[in-house]
């Protein structure tokens, strides 16, 4: 399949990009990823590492890492994070030019155009209103996730990826299978864009392989 190939690791020992790693490295320190599982296109760079292939850009192509809120009920805040009243402010740690998107509410953007999307599952839908992760007005506002349930009943699955500088950190994403199938469903879905729809197919097809070669295991 030419959407992926063997590693070199002599070669490709730092894969993923310096920034979500800082990110995702602030939010482990934080206790925030305790409550928060990476899914959409990032989840790929935990299953390429775990299975020693690299994807090719096609596969790949995006700007913004998703996080999928997987807590029993709303994370209180100010108990998880001190010295901070916002979820923004959290991810000044990593970049200081972070900031909402004032067009996508649930979005966290920095200066070179590189977002954090927030979203939350299906129980939020009992608030009358949206609600910010803080509770504070000008912070991230999560949109409600497709599908969320299939994602709460995934196991996770969490390998150590390394940045292009060398730095390191753990992604928790879902269930190699569980994305298969979420992606497969995904890329016939009619009212998505065609240009996301093939991705989609391109991803689950990818993960699909490496699961039928035993490169991933899924303990689905």
């Amino acid at each position: 399949m030419p959407a992926l190939q063997k590693r070199n690791v002599a070669r490709q020992v730092g894969r993923l990009l310096v920034m979500p790693v800082k990110v995702l490295d602030v939010l482990w320190r934080r206790g925030i990823m305790d409550y928060y599982t990476v899914i959409g296109t990032y989840a790929m760079y935990a299953y390429e590492a775990a299975a020693g292939v690299v994807f090719d850009e096609t596969t790949m192509a995006t700007n913004d890492v998703d996080l999928f809120y997987t807590a029993n009920k709303q994370m209180k805040f100010a108990q998880v994070v001190s010295g901070h009243r916002s979820m923004v402010e959290v991810l000044r740690e990593a970049d200081p030019t972070f900031d909402r998107n004032e067009d996508q509410r649930e979005s966290a953007m920095n200066s070179q155009g590189f977002s954090i999307d927030f979203l939350r599952r299906e129980e939020a839908e009992k608030f009358t209103e949206a609600f910010s992760i803080s509770g504070t007005e000008g912070d991230i506002y999560p949109v409600q996730a497709k599908r969320p349930n299939k994602f709460l009943g995934s196991p996770s699955f969490e390998p150590v990826v390394i940045a292009v500088d060398g730095s390191m950190t753990m992604i928790r994403t879902i269930d190699p299978r569980t994305f298969m199938e979420f992606k497969e469903w995904m890329s016939n879905q009619k009212d998505r864009e065609a240009l996301k729809r093939n991705r989609d197919k391109l991803q689950s097809s990818a993960v699909k392989q490496l699961l039928a070669e035993g490169r991933l295991i899924s303990r689905l």
